[in-house]
């Protein structure tokens, strides 16, 4: 059963091609979207697969609830590493987390958020980059194949604006609800973040 902590998770995200992306439409009606260093192609797409697709080249489109049984969800799968998943904070819409795969497979389809007293912390051989000269209010966090649920892609990870307070509690063991606490943030802020960086590795639950 969806809790409503995962409903509200899935209406805070937002799915868009990589900015580098762009789409052609080819004569046999396949779209192919090619970045710097990806290519894909989705075939026979229906004219649903198709608004999406060009949708999510103008910028991030909000497509609750997909499930992998769904026709949104199996034309993100197919976009594989060329597709970003976002979240947004609540109030503003402003992008706030943003996952890209570093491996074939697209970014998790589904985030399921943490109970609040569940305890997580960084995965180990995650690593912590330092931010870009000029831009402290922003972090870029690395996950490694075989850190990644399943053996799936990697995934590059960048949190930024009230995100970045909420993730600093897990360097040490943290709940959803310690968290929220010390960064004085809405818990469900904390836990959709949480629930991101749990499902592409970034956080493992605490033993």
């Amino acid at each position: 059963m969806t809790s409503d902590a995962d409903r509200r998770c899935a209406e805070w995200t937002r799915w868009s091609l990589r900015p580098d992306c762009g789409v052609a439409d080819l004569p046999d009606g396949t779209l192919r979207v090619e970045c710097r260093d990806a290519r894909v192609c989705v075939r026979d797409p229906s004219d649903a697969a198709r608004q999406l697709v060009t949708r999510m080249a103008l910028g991030p489109v909000a497509i609750a609830n997909v499930g992998f049984e769904t026709a949104p969800a199996r034309v993100l799968e197919s976009l594989g590493p060329v597709a970003v998943r976002s979240l947004v904070a609540s109030d503003s819409g402003v992008e706030i987390l943003s996952i890209e795969s570093t491996g074939p497979g697209p970014p998790p389809l589904t985030v399921s958020v943490p109970a609040p007293d569940v305890a997580l912390r960084w995965t180990g051989d995650v690593a912590l980059e330092p931010p870009p000269s000029g831009r402290p209010d922003r972090l870029v966090v690395d996950v490694p194949r075989p850190a990644a649920p399943d053996g799936g892609a990697g995934h590059r990870v960048v949190v930024t604006g009230p995100a970045l307070r909420a993730v600093r509690p897990f360097r040490h063991t943290a709940t959803v609800a310690s968290a929220a606490r010390s960064s004085g943030l809405d818990e469900d802020l904390v836990g959709a973040t949480a629930g991101h960086l749990r499902a592409v590795g970034a956080l493992r639950d605490a033993p």
